[in-house]
């Protein structure tokens, strides 16, 4: 699981034969980055949130995957319909 709070402390997690850092991160999050890019989900922005924000992580391929609390997760799924298409707003 994600620290709720991570120092603004940048770790490189990979480097091009040159070895200049290629992707670096916040050092709460960068066993998630390591993970997603050794599996070819390649990463282009990524910030922990420091507390504050949820985590976000920006895909090479255009997608964004946004971790967060339970309980803020279920007040963003009250935003879209339910899997069957239905106004789940006020269920």
């Amino acid at each position: 699981m994600v620290k709720e709070h991570c120092k603004n402390e940048s770790v490189v997690i990979e480097r091009n034969e040159e070895g200049i850092p290629t992707i670096w991160c916040d050092s709460c999050i960068a066993p998630i980055i390591k993970a997603l890019n050794d599996a070819e989900l390649k990463t282009i922005a990524s910030c922990c949130g420091h507390g504050h924000r949820p985590v976000f992580i920006a895909l090479e391929d255009g997608r964004e995957i946004i971790i967060t609390t339970y309980e803020e997760a279920r007040k963003i799924d009250k935003l879209f319909p339910n899997i069957h298409g239905e106004d789940s707003r006020f269920s």
